[in-house]
């Protein structure tokens, strides 16, 4: 595996969070294993990042996880359990799973601490909000721009709804644009936003799609701002040019992030 670009310097390591999902194997059936979509690594790869796939691990242990990263992706999975944002169940999530919750919190927390960038997708930015004190809409399904999302894969994958981008946002620089169609394959969403985090895309019904954090810095040892953004759809399964700028314009902030941090 290459570690570093053409002129030598180390590739930004960037880890990504996984699922863990009953699979159908040859030793076991089904067999518990951590899993993640291809599409998210392709897109560190492309960016020039070194993808690192992230099992949970004790809480205790995030803290060193995240020391050894460049920045890092939360990316998409089942259910956040209202317990792990103190809301009282409303018997509408499914696939939930206590632990991941709370691995994925502390890793955010750890990279805030750090300063180490953070991109959310879909769970992941929901994962950023709690992370950050928010909460959120345990089932927004009938709302305007979000049916039921399909039990067929191919169509879940498929429906597009609209989405308005403020103009003035860092999302509107990167992707180039302030009104598009974006996949969604999600039932939760983003209700009271966490500390420091402004909301910056919306789809027509209100609900929030895209997020920036604009609040006070971690205590870390970099000095500079704090790079976290999250959007509730999928870019990875976009398969647009202007989707791949936003896996683009993390691994670079992931690159100069690094450069500014002592012994670097």
């Amino acid at each position: 595996m290459r570690t570093t670009d053409a002129g030598g310097a180390r590739r930004p390591r960037i880890g990504l969070s996984s699922w863990r999902r009953p699979v159908r194997t040859q030793v076991g059936d089904p067999e518990s294993l951590y899993t993640l979509a291809e599409e998210y690594v392709e897109g560190v790869r492309r960016a020039g990042g070194l993808p690192l796939i992230l099992p949970p691990g004790p809480l205790g242990s995030a803290d060193d996880t995240v020391a050894l990263l460049d920045g890092l992706v939360l990316t998409g999975g089942g259910d956040f359990c209202p317990a792990s944002y103190g809301a009282a169940d409303e018997g509408t999530s499914s696939d939930v799973d206590l632990e991941e919750d709370a691995w994925d919190i502390a890793l955010i927390q750890a990279a805030r601490r750090r300063q180490i960038p953070v991109f959310g997708i879909c769970r992941g930015v929901q994962a950023l909000n709690v992370a950050l004190g928010g909460e959120l809409h345990q089932d927004i399904a009938g709302r305007g721009d979000h049916p039921p999302v399909p039990t067929v894969a191919a169509e879940a994958a498929g429906f597009r709804h609209p989405l308005r981008i403020d103009p003035t946002s860092r999302l509107a620089g990167i992707l180039g644009v302030t009104d598009r169609r974006v996949n969604s394959i999600h039932h939760q969403a983003l209700s009271r936003l966490g500390e420091g985090l402004v909301a910056v895309a919306h789809t027509p019904d209100g609900t929030i799609e895209g997020v920036e954090y604009r609040g006070p810095n971690g205590d870390g040892p970099g000095g500079g701002e704090w790079w976290a953004l999250g959007v509730q759809w999928h870019p990875e399964r976009m398969d647009e040019v202007a989707d791949q700028r936003l896996f683009d314009a993390f691994v670079r902030d992931a690159l100069a992030s690094r450069k500014r941090r002592p012994g670097a």
